[in-house]
This record gives structure tokens, C-alpha cells and sequence, in this order.
């Protein structure tokens, strides 16, 4: 962790300090783990974020009719596709349920038998200016990104969340100085997020 300035309510206010901050991170982890870092994952605040659902068709046109691999890739790109706002970009697309001959399952379904496979897929969608900020503020620094998530996705996939909220609602709560950021998790997926001033005591003053 490294203290800057240069951002306010997560939106980048100073690129030039926020690269700074992030190449003295970047020592920092390198000194004290002596490895050289050159490639980051990127994890983008979900300020503002847009959750797209929508129910993928593909028909399974192999002799066998069994599914492959690149079925499931067909799906995500069908699901890319979507009509989404033109001022949000699209940072992840979740495959969260697929449907083959009529049963619904979680897990992919490699090498099942059948003639349609129904996925349900969430675009997860955040405006483009956040992403595009903090793109260039991680290449300013000289570093390459190997994929980029929205944030409380990222940490839900870090600890497990999604398999406790099948059959559970979870509200994952992210509270920081400046803002608290809310994250609603409900039948697998990432329901929705939103962030808010918290109205906390600083410097003895109500802020």
C-alpha cells in the first residue's frame, strides 16, 4: 500500500501521482520478494457499474453433438455482442449458468450430449472514462496488464463468495476513508454495487 493523492472518491484526480505511487508499489513488492514485476492484473472500482443479463443460444453442430470447449468461447463472444451504453465498457464477461437438455448447472459442461446450450451471461460494465484512467495510469508507469476485473467480482473470486450465495444473499462490504463500497450477491452472481461517503468522524469534525 502506498499513499497518493491522486485519487478522490476513486476517480483518478493525478495521473503523474498515481504512477508514481504505483511504480514505488511496484519496488516495494519487488525488493521485498526479489522477483522482477512486469505484468499486473488490474481491478477497476465499480463506481457507476452496469450489470447486462441475458440468456446466450448455441446450437452444437459437432457429429456427436457433444460439447467442446470452444461452444462455451462461442457463447461469450455471441454475449459481447449486446447493444450496451455507449459511455461503459465492457471489463467482464461471467458465464453464470448453463442450461443442457432442460437442467441447469454451474459447472461447464464439457463433453454433455445435446442439440442446444442455453448459457446465461452477465456483462459487467463500468463507465469508460474510470477503465481508461486507470488503463493509462498503469501503462504510464511501464507496466503491462494482463486482464482487467471489476473490483468486487475480482475479490469475490478471491474468497469464494459466489459458491456461499446459491442459495444465500451476501452483502460484501468494502469501507475505506473516503468512500464504502456495497456489493450485492445473489444466486451465484453479482447482483449489483455501489459506493457512498460514509458519514464517519475524522479529525474529531462530522464530515
Amino acid at each position: 500500500r502506498v499513499k497518493t493523492e491522486g485519487i478522490v472518491n476513486h476517480k483518478i484526480v493525478d495521473a503523474q501521482s498515481v504512477s508514481k505511487a504505483i511504480l514505488t508499489a511496484v519496488k516495494n513488492v519487488s525488493n521485498l520478494l526479489q522477483v522482477r514485476i512486469e505484468r499486473v492484473l488490474l481491478a477497476i472500482p465499480a463506481v457507476n457499474m452496469n450489470r447486462v443479463s441475458q440468456r446466450v443460444t448455441v446450437p452444437i453442430l459437432h457429429d456427436n453433438k457433444l460439447i467442446r470447449l470452444s461452444d462455451i468461447q462461442n457463447a461469450i463472444k455471441l454475449a459481447q455482442r449486446s447493444n450496451v451504453s455507449e459511455d461503459v465498457e465492457i471489463v467482464n464477461v461471467v458465464p453464470v449458468k448453463y442450461v443442457v437438455n432442460g437442467i441447469a448447472t454451474r459447472r461447464l459442461p464439457l463433453k454433455e450430449e445435446c442439440e442446444v446450450l442455453y448459457v446465461d451471461v452477465d456483462l459487467l460494465c463500468v463507465s469508460k472514462e474510470i477503465v481508461y484512467d486507470y488503463v493509462r495510469v498503469v501503462e504510464r508507469a511501464g507496466l503491462e496488464i494482463l486482464d482487467i476485473f471489476v473490483q468486487p467480482y475480482a475479490e469475490a473470486k478471491e474468497i469464494a463468495i459466489f459458491e456461499q450465495t446459491v442459495d444465500h444473499y451476501i452483502v460484501y462490504l468494502n469501507i475505506g476513508y473516503q468512500t464504502t463500497a456495497l456489493s450485492l450477491f445473489a444466486q451465484g452472481r453479482l447482483a449489483s454495487a455501489d459506493y457512498s461517503r460514509p458519514h464517519n468522524i475524522i479529525s474529531g469534525r462530522s464530515s
